[in-house]
């Protein structure tokens, strides 16, 4: 049987597509709040539906290792809007509940 690091090779190479997408998307967006264009929009469009793509197949992929299993987080985390699951600390209300 092949090691889960050979197991998870797309997967990981779509990780690393992810994250230079999600920066790129970072920079479109800084770029559109300081320059609010029609350029500036489409940019931040594109941006975004290219980093969506890469963590839509990354969701539907199957990890077998940790650092697969760590590539989906990172996507569902970019899904979230880098918001995080749950409960933030002791005092903290659960995500999504009034306080």
């Amino acid at each position: 049987m092949a090691p889960p690091r050979a197991l998870d090779a797309a997967l990981l190479r779509d990780g690393g597509a992810f994250e230079r997408a999600w920066v790129e998307e970072v920079a479109a967006l800084i770029v559109l709040k300081r320059s609010d264009t029609p350029q500036a929009r489409l940019a931040a469009r594109r941006a975004r539906a290219a980093a969506a793509r890469l963590a839509e197949r990354i969701e539907l992929a199957r990890a077998v290792s940790l650092a697969g299993l760590q590539v989906k987080a990172r996507a569902n985390l970019w899904r979230r809007n880098g918001e995080p699951l749950g409960r933030v600390g002791r005092d903290e209300q659960s995500v999504g509940r009034a306080g």
